[in-house]
């Protein structure tokens, strides 16, 4: 039988009157000496090398576009493989606009309960999504929204009333609706005021747990510069020692951050990363290390991601920006945590992945041996190992061959250079040796190891638990939602009897690439009675009841064998299956084992 220690009789009952102390410190080692008095705990503190799919980050499971004009007041909501992991939900809304070939009007009552029933069975799968509207998905289509702009703004209005409900499995927006694709641009209303006003909208209907991605710097500037709360607060003013200016511009918005959650909730959706100096027009004129530096302050409070562009080998061939040595520090430079799964650019039609060829044309056979020969010093300098070869075709051409990520090693060279540049603490070795594709699929969003753990070995009923060790987030990013933290308290491995305590530990503190000691110390309930337990660390998503969500509960990334006494927790991996730290049955990493006496 299950005895819980609630949320709300947690923070009264134990919380408030018996957790000592919790800290997280990033960046620094476990001081053993401090953890005398504690047991180090027999656990494989190795990381598993290989994908955990985690419920809100990573690659976005690949599904069809939510066509509307499929669906009907008879259609039964999303099911199955579709309301499982980490969605991309991508509604295309033309049969409510006559620029698309349907009708204006509001979104009807039959689609807007399908969409609340299809996140409804997301929350309990212990899913995520990102979401984004738009009114055609293709680029034939010049004009494809509503007559007017009311009724555009309608249509997020009445989606906005869903979404509300689920702020605890809506990962991020991607700030759509108007243009092609839903991206700002070929469309009745991508003019600056148009977009300002969409942005607005969503930000201002939306809980604000809810970041909302922008497709370019100049939209977030734009927005900046129309607030109200810009204008009364920042403007031609000094706020914390920080002097404002006029406006911001794409050339100094990378100097500023504000605390207010308007801005902060505002991240960028990239479709053509680490494509050119430019991602394909994300930031037009700015150089690339102010954009990052942008980006990194931005996405620590938001989510940043997208996908690769599908354009010609020339961006492959004629830049370096893809180039491994320079692509994964920026990744964690930038948090980036998600990728559209259903984007072939990364695995196929751009080659980053497997590789392929471009031919490119020149004025001169002199300029084809030039490039030819700077193509093989980037490849050499800056591709990790990555295979490469230059033909020169008919004098005047080049035929480029590049093996992609998928031929390119982590080496000592990208560990060092994810140390210096990038600020990357945590231990990155268990990946040394494997292929780059494979470092950036598995590390996409967050990825924690639990590194070290101590515990007091034998505790009084009543008395204080210590638990002290280290999380490495190895990851790109920190988790970028709001999570709470249980301990979770066993006294066998199918959790038939527990014990679960709130703590304020801050588990979205640990940026990507980041080495986190906690140290805490909680009071055991009076009345647990005598024998031993096992002791888990459960991070969790609430919902607005306040209810952990046991569902989505994040999963680290440690593998090997544990006690005997911890149910085997497996993991698919191709045909085969690994052992790791989290235990299902309590929704929980294992921490170690205690007795109560």
């Amino acid at each position: 039988m299950k005895k819980i220690i609630t949320a709300a009789s947690a923070i009264v009952g134990v919380l408030a009157l018996a957790l000592m102390s919790v800290n997280s410190i990033m960046s620094t080692s476990l001081n053993t000496s401090a953890a005398d008095n504690l047991k180090k705990q027999d656990i494989s503190y190795n990381e598993f090398v290989g994908r955990i799919n985690q419920s809100d980050c990573g690659f976005t499971i690949s599904s069809d576009v939510i066509n509307t004009k499929n669906l009907n007041s008879s259609s039964a909501p999303l099911s199955g493989s579709a309301v499982t992991g980490f969605q991309f939900y991508y509604i295309e809304l033309s049969r409510w606009s006559s620029g698309n070939g349907g009708t204006d009007a509001p979104i009807d009552d039959w689609f807007l309960k399908w969409f609340d029933s299809s996140l409804a069975a997301l929350r309990k799968n212990g899913g995520s999504c990102i979401i984004r509207a738009c009114y055609t998905t293709d680029n034939n289509t010049e004009s494809p929204e509503p007559a007017t702009f009311a009724m555009l703004q309608k249509h997020q209005e009445q989606l906005a009333s869903v979404i509300c409900k689920y702020p605890d499995i809506v990962a991020g927006i991607e700030c759509g609706m108007a243009g092609q694709w839903g991206e700002m641009h070929h469309g009745r209303y991508v003019g600056d005021n148009n977009k300002i006003q969409i942005l607005h909208k969503w930000l201002t209907l939306l809980p604000d747990t809810i970041p909302v991605g922008v497709r370019t710097l100049d939209e977030y500037i734009n927005y900046v510069n129309y607030s109200d709360v810009y204008s009364s607060k920042y403007k031609n003013k000094t706020v914390n020692g920080i002097a404002y200016p006029e406006q911001i511009t794409r050339t100094n918005c990378y100097e500023y951050t504000f605390d207010d959650e308007i801005f902060t909730r505002i991240g960028i959706y990239d479709d053509a990363m680490i494509q050119d100096e430019n991602d394909g027009g994300t930031f037009y004129i700015i150089s690339r290390s102010k954009y990052v530096s942008f980006v990194n302050h931005q996405s620590a409070s938001a989510v940043y991601g997208g996908e690769f562009s599908s354009a010609a080998g020339e961006f492959r061939t004629e830049r370096t920006t893809w180039l491994p040595l320079n692509a994964i520090p920026e990744f964690y430079k930038t948090h980036l945590t998600y990728y559209h799964g259903g984007n072939a650019a990364y695995a196929e039609t751009g080659k980053y992945k497997n590789g392929g060829y471009s031919t490119r044309s020149y004025s001169s056979n002199d300029e084809a041996k030039n490039m030819a020969a700077q193509y093989a010093t980037w490849c050499s300098e800056l591709g990790s190992g990555m295979t490469y070869n230059t033909e020169i075709v008919n004098s005047t051409s080049v035929k480029y061959y590049y093996g992609g990520w998928a031929s390119a090693t982590v080496g000592d060279e990208l560990l060092s250079k994810l140390s210096t540049d990038a600020n990357v603490s945590a231990d990155l070795t268990a990946y040394k040796g494997k292929t780059v594709a494979a470092f950036f699929e598995d590390h996409l969003g967050y990825r924690l190891v639990l590194k070290e753990s101590y515990l007091t070995e034998k505790v009084a009923k009543g008395g204080l638990l210590t638990l002290k060790g280290k999380i490495d987030n190895t990851g790109f990013s920190n988790i970028s939602s709001d999570k709470v933290t249980e301990i979770i308290l066993s006294d066998n491995s199918n959790g038939d009897n527990m014990y679960v305590l709130r703590t304020d530990m801050n588990a979205s503190s640990w940026v990507g690439g980041s080495s986190n000691d906690y140290d805490m110390c909680l009071s055991l309930p009076e009345d647990i009675p005598s024998g031993d337990y096992e002791v888990y660390l459960r991070i969790a998503s609430e919902n607005p009841n306040r209810n952990t969500n046991e569902a989505g509960c994040i999963r680290f990334a440690n593998s090997g064998q544990f006690t005997n006494q911890v149910q085997a927790s497996t993991f698919t991996v191709g045909a085969g299956t690994v052992n790791i730290i989290y235990n299902p049955a309590v929704c929980g990493n294992y921490l170690g084992k205690i007795t109560v006496n």
